[in-house]
This record gives structure tokens, sequence and C-alpha cells, in this order.
């Protein structure tokens, strides 16, 4: 009853204080919950600011006087002037805005022997609270110890005396109070400090005075020194008797959960509980001043008190522990950090998950420190990554489980929810309970588990958020002024079971949010393990609690290759149970997707647990909601699923992204064995000296090198096999087929042998290069007349070009270019290159060179981490469907997402697409491109030098106001090697002064993404991220219904198409894929005749059939349709690059690639400016006035632009819609207009506003048709 009296206490005094009187002094009072227990109040206070006017009507402020004027129209610098009485609001500025909070605790001396409460209850083996028990039986609980609940109440008694001991260290040592504040911006980055079951302000300081008054630091050290050692300090201690500070683990997080820990996974010791030694547990006391902490114990009255009480029992019992701190070691759950009179343990609320969350955080840090200290240049300075860099749990972990805690409250007794409810609490104790049990099941499947807890919220979602008291620390208060009965009731009421409500409020449900939610961070080298072998069939005890573990129907007896016959459990798509509303996507147990059956199983098994008598179909199932996890489904698709609404099962008709990768490599492998066998020289015929190759080369091919996203696990929609170019046929008679192949063919090239005889002429081998290609060609054609075995895959038509070779082989459209390292040798060899040769050099190094170097590196990337890849297909999913193709290069993508997971320090690489995808968006949004390159180096080859030369270079090319050079620059090692390989000559300098080395510019960035796409990119990317977060946060379940709201972040909404100048109307007929379209995409999966579709299976096989009016019939009697085949059909990219070519100097243009149904046009800033009229410039021009004049100014006729425009689209366009009229007199236009959204025709009209209408000369041929 403790708590309940303080609280009815604290609400009666909150009241007194909110009363008009004492308004102009005390201000604004808010009644919320105390930091270090949930079962207690406190009183925030917050005094008004000089002059400010708070003596408004009830339930009123001053912050409603300032509304009022802001709705006037006045800013909130005028309702600063006005409220001041001063310009500017320079006094406001002076004066900050302070909060106070009132705790409430015990007035007396505790080591009185007449206190009201005697010193021997204070014993953490006593019990202090009883509740009664929620069984159906009734009765009253038991008498079990209550440690954290005795431990709070002795913190109530010394208050006074903890902030003395704080006040004392504080005053003697100056270092003490930067290394305080140092600990503290280290906490609250990464969500430590201020949580329900974390640490607080006092309990870090306190840490910190533990460390001088033992001499582990000294007054003379400096602040970073105090800090580095008190990270050490966490670290290495052993908390929880686990072993934690004996077993780094080689990793930067200490190892993955299981390395010292006996918990249930596939391993020897996989069956055994997971539970510390109380022994092995590090309990430290903070020493009196001046003394030592053994002898602060031994002097300890509190001590001596134990021992006496121990004779006076004379328990023979020898697990009772023998000293006092001996038994706080056995009865505490937690660490054990105990004040000078031993009856306080500072860290008694900290629960066990916080404990190894923190150290694995405080080991990280130390490893950043110690790469630092070996990085000279400086280059990774650990200060951002300590200090500016936010991890909070929304950004930490890879999975956020979401559960109903309405729905737990008839929690089975299994997980002994009510065993320590009077201990910690029933919220607490629920969660401690779910944390416990999820980490039994996953083991070593995860690296950390973590319950959401205050001081974890995002302050980027602070605005538009009603409340002006919540903040970051996402903690539930209410204003005494105004507030309902009910309200009030729920904080002040002594009612023994209220409510079960989260102490954590979402900063957008206003309160409403009760949930618990659990973060995961998922181990990608072990999360694929798809059996969980059990104990051995003679351990009977260890094989029950197996199954009792997962389950009868679960744990089944199964015998294995090396003769055992054991319990085990699988966990594949046949096995698996999945719940309603599930979708099990292609390739999930890469990343996570076994995690989360795991999850779906035993929570359900042992939280809603179903009765063995009553089994009801039609109960509702326990909601487990994962979130953000059906954005795959942009990328994958779907092997199984759960039962549907009618209660059969749901087929499946998806198909897997990482298989269709591996079979185009496959028949990469096949295609690199054929040229390179089939080009070495070999006798024309037996016993002749003739030498000649079967493809009729006169150079044999050392290596054939993959450039294609499509061979590195990158592209979005990997092609399928086609029937008639060489891939599987089709038996029906008279079926349709593809007539083309949509997006780009896959691309190679291959390196000849070296040879001395290479022209020296740059024209003369690009020539030998196409003749070389045209004899490839002659020669596969003559081994298939032939009837050669090796180009039975070989079909369809065969295209060369003057730079690369088009050709079908095993159902794939494959491109060859030939790489010719003479050429390159002779580019660099030219003394003075013109400028069209230092372009080509440029061209050539990129294509062959530095893209060859960039697809090793990114493929090892995402074969390093398994959800690398999918991340960067759902970046590029993205980055068309917000109409940026080809403005921003997929090359880019690739770097920033393999940064992502590279470079992930302060956090670990995300294991999933959904937090890699978030993260890719954070990266995109924050980083200062305008003063700060990105370096993306994998495998650590550049060296100190090489980081200090690129920030040379880039300090250099930006200038001095961070304006020139490429807006994006990305460097990677193929960007510094190709920088020393390619010198340049300063005139009149001879020998070795005459060279110096190129700026390093980088490669995929040095044109695109110019500034106005870069600066969009940042804005939407900020926008994405902080729009799925708040889904995040929200925890919106899955839905089958297409009303996904993350789909909205692939979109392009209403408003953001009325930025663009001019938008134009694509034939239909030609957009292969309208499910992707920016403005209509379908993001839903749906169930068909054919099973369930996701978006990306609908996309593949839309992409796979091509458009309906170019698919050709094939017959067995007629002979092969394959001639009739189009490599790499995209008639609208084509009509883009030839627009961007022609008016790039005009306008900018935006487009779908996936979905080309829109092409936008933004007029640039300087397209209609005058200029003096010339002769060689005057096209697409007219005068300033309305006629021409002698030395008269000109500009862009946006008429002639916009007819031109629409006659290099040809017949692509069917409609046009002016948005942005740049004429100099808006006169009505001929053509009627159509606008995107679907509206009626209407006449055009004069002005900005929306004008439609197309050009005449298109309405001149609608007429004649």
């Amino acid at each position: 009853r403790y708590f309940d009296k303080q609280n009815i206490l604290a609400v009666h005094i909150a009241k007194i204080l909110s009363q008009k009187k004492h308004r102009k002094k005390i201000g604004e009072v808010h009644i919320s919950i105390d930091s270090s227990d949930l079962r207690r109040v406190v009183l925030i206070l917050t005094p008004p600011l000089p002059n400010e006017d708070v003596t408004g009507k009830e339930g009123g402020s001053g912050t409603n006087e300032r509304s009022k004027k802001r709705r006037k129209g006045n800013s909130d610098k005028d309702v600063t002037m006005q409220t001041t009485g001063k310009k500017g609001g320079k006094a406001k500025r002076g004066k900050q805005r302070y909060r106070l909070r009132l705790v409430f605790g015990m007035q007396g001396n505790p080591s009185n022997r007449n206190f009201w409460i005697p010193p021997a209850r204070l014993f953490p083996d006593r019990c202090n609270n009883r509740i009664e028990s929620i069984s159906d039986e009734g009765g009253s609980g038991g008498d079990d110890p209550t440690p954290t609940y005795t431990s709070v109440l002795a913190r109530d008694m010394h208050h006074v005396a903890t902030s003395r001991i704080i006040h004392s260290m504080s005053k003697a040592c100056a270092a003490f109070n930067e290394a305080l504040i140092l600990a503290k911006v280290w906490c609250l980055q990464r969500g430590l400090l201020r949580g329900h079951d974390a640490l607080d302000t006092t309990s870090l300081a306190l840490l910190l005075v533990y460390l001088y008054r033992t001499k582990k630091v000294g007054t003379r050290m400096g602040s970073i020194q105090v800090f580095t050692v008190l990270m050490k300090f966490i670290a290495e201690t052993d908390w929880l008797g686990e072993g934690s500070g004996d077993r780094s683990g080689g990793s930067v997080g200490g190892g993955v959960m299981g390395s010292g820990d006996k918990i249930r996974y596939s391993a020897s010791e996989g069956y055994q509980a997971t539970v510390g030694s109380p022994k092995k547990k590090t309990a430290i006391v903070l020493p009196e001043e001046g003394l030592s902490e053994s002898k602060s114990i031994d002097h300890c009255v509190q001590s001596d008190l134990y021992q006496n009480d121990l004779r006076k029992t004379g328990s023979s019992d020898k697990s009772q522990p023998k000293t006092l701190l001996d038994c706080f070691k056995a009865h505490s759950p937690g660490p054990v950090f105990l004040d000078p009179t031993m009856t306080v343990n500072y860290l008694g609320s900290v629960s066990p998950s916080f404990v190894r969350e923190l150290q694995g955080e405080a080991k990280k840090a130390i490893f950043s420190l110690h790469l630092h200290s070996d990085d000279p240049s400086g280059a990774k300075s650990p200060f951002r990554q300590l200090f500016l860099e936010g991890c909070r749990f929304w950004r930490r972990y890879d999975a956020h489980v979401h559960l109903d805690l309405n729905e737990l409250e008839k929690i089975s007794a299994l997980c002994h929810e009510f065993d320590d409810a009077s201990d910690v609490g029933r919220y607490e104790s629920i969660s401690r309970s779910v944390v416990q049990l999820l980490r039994m099941a996953l083991g070593d499947r995860i690296t950390a588990i973590r319950a959401l807890t205050r001081g974890n919220g995002e302050g980027a979602l602070l605005p538009g958020v009603a409340s002006t008291l919540i903040d970051t620390d996402q903690t539930p208060s209410i204003s005494i002024r105004g507030a309902p009965t009910e309200a009030m009731a729920a904080w002040g009421s002594p009612n023994r079971r209220p409510a079960l409500h989260s102490p954590v409020m979402s900063l957008n449900s206003q309160g409403k949010n009760n949930t618990l939610v659990i973060g995961l961070r998922i181990n990608s080298q072990t999360c694929g393990r798809i059996v969980d072998r059990g104990p051995p069939a003679n351990d009977t005890g260890a094989t029950s609690s197996f199954v009792a573990l997962w389950g009868k129907e679960k744990a089944q007896l199964r015998r294995f290759k090396d003769g055992a016959i054991v319990h085990a459990v699988l966990w594949n798509a046949d096995s698996s149970n999945t719940s309603e509303g599930y979708l099990k996507f292609s390739g999930d147990e890469r990343c996570g997707g076994i995690v989360e059956r795991v999850v779906r199983h035993i929570v359900p098994l042992h939280l809603a647990p179903s009765s063995p008598k009553k089994k009801n179909k039609n109960k509702k199932q326990l909601s487990i909601a994962f979130g953000l996890r059906n954005m795959m489904s942009l990328v994958e698709g779907v092997s199984s699923a759960g039962d549907d609404s009618t209660g059969g099962s749901i087929s499946s008709g998806g198909v897997d992204s990482t298989v269709m990768h591996k079979d185009i490599m496959s028949a990469f492998d096949s295609l690199t064995g054929f040229l390179r066998q089939n080009s070495i020289a070999v006798p024309v015929t037996p016993g002749s000296k003739e030498m000649q190759s079967k493809l009729g080369l006169p150079l044999a091919i050392d290596a054939v090198e993959p450039l294609s996203s499509s061979l590195r696990y990158s592209e979005l929609f990997p092609p399928e096999a086609h029937p008639l170019l060489g891939g599987k046929k089709k038996t029906s008679d008279g079926s349709k087929a593809a007539g083309v192949t949509t997006g780009s063919p896959i691309l190679v090239q291959v390196r000849l042998e070296g040879n001395s005889k290479w022209p020296n002429d740059v024209k003369a081998i690009s020539a030998a290069k196409c003749a070389l290609l045209i004899q490839l060609a002659e020669g596969i054609e003559t081994m298939k007349r032939n009837g050669a075995s090796e180009c039975v895959a070989f079909d369809g038509p065969i295209h060369v070009t003057p730079s690369y070779m088009d050709v079908g082989y095993m159902g794939y459209s494959w491109r060859i270019m030939i790489r010719a390292d003479q050429e390159l040798k002779l580019l660099n060899s030219l003394r003075k290159p013109p400028p069209e040769a230092i372009e080509l050099r440029n061209v050539l190094t990129k294509r062959h060179i530095t893209s060859a170097l960039h697809h090793s590196t990114v493929h090892s990337v995402n074969t390093q981490y398994p959800s690398a890849g999918l991340t960067m297909r759902l970046a590029m999913r993205w980055v068309h469907s917000h109409m940026l193709s080809g403005l921003f290069p997929q090359e880019a993508v690739e770097i920033l997402v393999g940064k992502v997971f590279v470079d992930a320090q302060p956090l670990e690489p995300p294991a999933t697409a959904m937090s890699g995808f978030l993260r890719f968006l954070r990266l995109l949004s924050s980083h200062d491109w305008a003063r700060q390159p990105l370096l993306f180096d994998p495998q650590g080859s550049l060296t100190p030098e090489d980081y200090a030369r690129v920030q040379s270079d880039f300090e250099s090319v930006r200038g001095e106001e961070y304006t020139n050079g490429p807006p994006m620059f990305l460097i990677t090692l193929g960007c510094v090697r190709t920088a020393d390989a390619q010198p340049t000559r300063t005139p009149g300098l001879p020998g070795a002064a005459n060279r110096q080395k190129e700026h390093c510019m980088p490669t995929f960035t040095r044109e695109n993404p110019e500034q106005v796409v870069l600066s969009r990119v940042i804005s939407l990317a900020k926008r994405s991220e902080l729009f799925l977060l708040d889904l995040l946060v929200k925890g919106e379940s899955i839905r089958l219904d297409g009303n996904n709201s993350w789909a909205s972040a692939f979109h392009e909404s209403t408003s953001s198409l009325k930025s663009y100048s001019i938008l134009l109307r694509v034939d239909p007929h030609i957009v292969v894929d309208p499910g992707c379209s920016s403005t209509a995409g379908d993001c839903a999966t749906r169930i068909t005749e054919e099973g369930l579709k996701t978006p990306f299976t609908r996309s593949a096989t839309r992409r796979s059939v091509g458009p309906k009016s170019l698919r050709i019939h094939t017959y067995k009697n007629i002979g092969s349709s394959a001639e009739a085949i189009v490599h790499g059909w995209s008639p609208v990219a084509n009509v883009v690059d030839m627009l961007r070519s022609k008016f790039g100097s005009s306008a900018v243009f935006f487009y779908n690639a996936l979905a080309p149904d829109i092409i936008a046009l933004l007029w640039r800033p300087t397209a209609f400016s005058p200029v003096a009229f010339t002769a060689m410039h005057s096209e697409y021009k007219r005068p300033m006035e309305n006629k021409w004049q002698e030395d008269g100014l000109a500009m862009h006729n946006a008429e002639d632009l916009l007819r031109k425009i629409c006659h290099t689209a040809n017949s692509s366009v069917t409609e046009v819609k002016l948005l942005d009229d740049r004429s100099v007199e808006a006169r009505p236009m001929k053509a009627k207009a159509a606008s995107i959204g679907g509206e009626k025709k209407r006449k055009a009209t004069k002005g900005r506003s929306g004008t439609s209408s197309s050009s005449e000369d298109d309405s001149s041929s609608d007429e004649k048709d």
C-alpha cells in the first residue's frame, strides 16, 4: 500500500499546485510515471517564462493564445514580441524553459531502530508486497521475496544521501562532470537511459563515483580516459553470472547469444536451461569515502544485522546465503550495485536483457576507440559513432514483434507471469517472461533481444504531436488542468489490479498505444538453420524440458544420419505452423524467416494455449505483427501461406528471385566455358600444322567477365529463360511466346590474349574489335550449321553493332563486348590528348575497368550479407517508383547499400531487407553531400594516405563555397586506382616533373545525379524514412486486401505530380508492367486461381510474356520463330534518352522505367533566360518582344520546344498536360487536353493554372486519323 498512498498524496498536491493562485509561479503541472518504477508517479512542473501570460481561463494557457494568433496569420516571432515586450524574441531565447520533477520519498533516519520500517525488512530475501492471486481458486499469494520492490523502498529513504555523494564528487573533480555528460549522451543516443528497466542519471553517476573511490580512475585523468574506463568496466564485469566478461567472441558485439549461455538451440547443450550462476555473479558495493570496498563491507551495520539474524534462526539449509552480499546475488534477478549501507541496490530495477544490451554496446564502444587508435589518419574517428549517431530501439534491431497486451491478460502459467508480479509489477513481469521465453527458443539465431522501454522514442517523429509535453522519452503524462476525472482516478487509484497498460506512449498514438514490442537482432550466419536437435534419448529430464518448450506436436522423434534418435524440431515450409495472414516468402531463411516462424509458434503455444478438451476453430488467434515485413513482396514471391478466411489452405504461386539469379549465373558459366574452349586454336586437320579455333578468332579468349546486375544478385527483376532463345521448349503446338525481351540484355565482356599485332591507331583498334565481334557471330552460326553439340543452346537472332553483340543462349539475351587493353594503353600514352581522346578514355575506363571492379565488389558484399541483394533491389524499386530512372545510377544505389552493410557502426549489419532499406534511406538523407565525400572500401584496401588524398582532392574540386564538382561524391577503390593510372602532363616540365596525378573523381556519379535531382532524392528519402518509421512504431498488421500503408512510400502522390512543368502520357499498349506504376501501382498480394501472387510475381510474369501485340505463335511444322525476337525492347527508354540528349540543357526528364506510363518534364531555371541572339544558336528561339529587332534579346520558344518534344516522342505519347505555361503570351491552343488522372477532356485556357494542351501537329494528325 506504500505506493498507493504515495500516489494519492501526489495527485492531491498536484491539484493544489495547479490552482489559479499558484499559476504565475508554478506554471503548468503534469503527472507522470517515475523512471525507476512503474507503480509510482512524479509531478512535472513547467514554470512560466518572464512576462508569459498563464492566467487564462481554466483549461487554457499561454500556449492556446499563441496558437490562436498563429491561426490569424501571426508567426511565432510576432507572438514572442507581444509576450516578452521586446523585438525579435531575444528575451525568450535568453531564458530557456526548464522543468522540475517532484519525487516523493520518506523522511527520517533509516538507521534509527525506531524508524517505521525495521532494517531487517530491507533484506533482499524478505517479502514486502503481498498481492492477491489471480487464479481461479482465489486465495492470497505466497511470501516470495521482493528484492526489486524492497530496493525501491530503500531508495526512497536515501534520496538526500545519494544526492550528497554525487554532489561531493562533482565538486572534487571537474573531469567527473565531463565524463558524466559524455556517458549520458552515449546512453541517450542508444536509448539506454530513462527507461523503466534501464539506467537513470543517478545510477550512471554512482557508477563513476565507484570508479573514483575504488581507484580504478584518478582525479588527474581526463574525461575521455574516464569514459573509456567506464565502458571497459561495464563490458568486462560479469553482472549476471553468465561469463559475459570472459567471452569477447571475437566480434564487435561480444559474440552471439549462446557462445557462453546455456540456451536451447541445435547443439550439444541445446536442451539446457538459460540461467546464470549466482556464485559467478559480480556484486559491487560503493565504498565509504576514504575506505576500501572490503572494509566498507566489514564495517556495514546492515551486514552485521544479517549475520545476527542468520544465527538466531539457526537455519541448517546449506543453500542459505552466508553473507548479505551473497543474499543479494541469489535473490536479485539483475545486477547488484549496493550503497555503503548495503540496503539500496542502485541497479535493482535493471532487467537482465538490458544488462546484456548495455554490455554489447559498451564492447562496440571499446572497439571503436581502439580502431581509432590504430588509424593515424583519423578517417574513422569514433566521435560521430559514439556521440552523434542515433541508434535507438527502432533503428537498432532487424525485426520488431508487436504483441497486444489486451490479449496477454490471461497469460499461461507456463510463463510464470505472477511469480514476480508483486516484485517488479505486472507489465514488467510479462515483458521479462516473454523476453526470456523467446531467448530460450531462438538461441543463437539472434544476437540480441530487448523489449521496448521509455527513452527510445525518435525525435524526428516529434513534429505534429499534439501534446507539448511528449518528448523522446515517450513517458505518459496528464495535465492536471482540464484532465477528466476518470484519468485522474487511474493514476491515484488504490485498486489492486488496474488495467494492464504499456508504460511506453507512442508519439503518434496520443496515449492509446497498448502493445508490447520486442526487438530482435538477427544473426545472419545461423538464422537459416532448419533443425533444432534435442537431448539424448536417455536423458529423460532434459527431454521432458525440450518437449515442454516446443510442444508435443512440434518436437517429434527423428533419426539422423549419425544414427541418433532424438526429439527434434523442423522449420521447413511443410512443417511450419503458420498463422492467419502469414506469408512465407521464397528464400526467407536467409534473412530471418525461420526466426519469425519460431516466434509465431512459441508465443501462441505458451501465451495463448487452447483448451485440450474444447478446440474451437473459430477462436481468435493471438495477433503477432512483424513491422513492415510485407515489403518483401516487392522483391520476392510467396512459397507458402497460412489459412485463408474460409479455413482452407492457400496454394503458392510465387517464384524465388535467388533461384532465378543462380540460373542466370549457371548459364553464364556455361557460356564462359563455351567461348574459352572454342577460341583455342587447334589443328585444322589431324596432323596439319595450320592452327585455327572453331570460332575462327585469331586470338584466344582469356576470360569472360560479368558486368550485369543479374550476375551479382542485385537485378530487380531477373529475366526468365525465353523458350525461343535456347531455353526450355514448349511442347504445345500454336502456343504464344514473347516476341521481345524486356529490359537490358545481360552484359559481359571478353578479354583476349596478349598480342603485339594490335594497330597503333584508336580508330583502327575500334574497327578491329568490331571485326572480332563479326567473326565471333559467324563462328557461332557456322558451328550451328555444322551441327555442333555445343551450339544447341544458341538460338534466336544475333545482332552485331560496332561496340557489342547481342545473342541468345540458354534462354537469355546476352550482350558481349570486347575489352582491348591495348586501346587504353594507347590513350594513356598520348602526350597531349585532345578532348575527344580524354572523353573516350574515361568512357572505356568506366566500361571495362571500373565496372568490372565494381561488379566483383558488389558481388562479394551480396554473398557475404544474405539480405544485401534484397535491400539493393528494394532500393532500386523505390528509385524507379519516384520516376528517377536514369537520373540516379544503379551503381550509386549499390554503393550506398553496400556502405550500410560494410560500415554499419555504431550498429550491426542489418539482417533483413526492411532494416537495410530504412538505413539506406537514412544514409541518403543524412549524409552531408556538399561537404563530405563517401568512401566505399569493403576489403579495406585503401591506405590512410588514400583517405587523405581523397579528402584533399574533394576540397580542391568543391572549392571554398562547396558548390563545384559532382553533387554526389561516391569514391570506390576503382576511382582511386583509375586516378593513379591516368597521369596528366603539365606543358613545359621535362621528365618526371612533367607528370602529376589527376584528381580522384567519382566514376558512376560524375554526371548523374545532378543537383536538382539529388535535392529531390534527399527530400524523398527523408520523407519515406519518417513515414515508414512511423508505421513501424504504430505496428500496423499485415493485410491481404491491398490496403498496405507502406505502399505509399513507393508511389508518387497527386500533389507531387503538380510540381512538374509538363506531363506526357505514354501509350498504354507499350507499357508492359502497369503494376509498377508510380501513380497507380498495385503493391498488394492477391489470391488468384493460380495461388498467391505478390507484386514481384505478377511483374515477373508480365515481363516474361511481353506486350500482347508483340507475342508470336510457335508451330512445330513451320520452323522456328526465334529470328523475330527483339533483344532489349524498351521503346520508352530510347525515347527518353533521345529527349535528354536533345533537350537536356533546357529541361530535366523524369520517368519510371519499370512502368513508363508518364514522362514528366521540369524546365530548368535558365531555360527561358534572355540571351543575345546569334545565328548559330537560333533554334527554338523567339524574340523577347513581339517582333525582331537589331541587337535584341532572344529566349526559348516554349511552344516550339513542346512541339519538337512531341515530334521526337512520335507515337509513344498520346496525351500532353501543360502545368507550367512558359510562353510569352498565353494564347489558347487548338488541341484538346486530357488530364493524367483520367479527367474529361476540356479546352485549354490561358494562364499557368493547370492548362492542358497538346501540340498542333498532334491535333492535326488525330483529326486525319
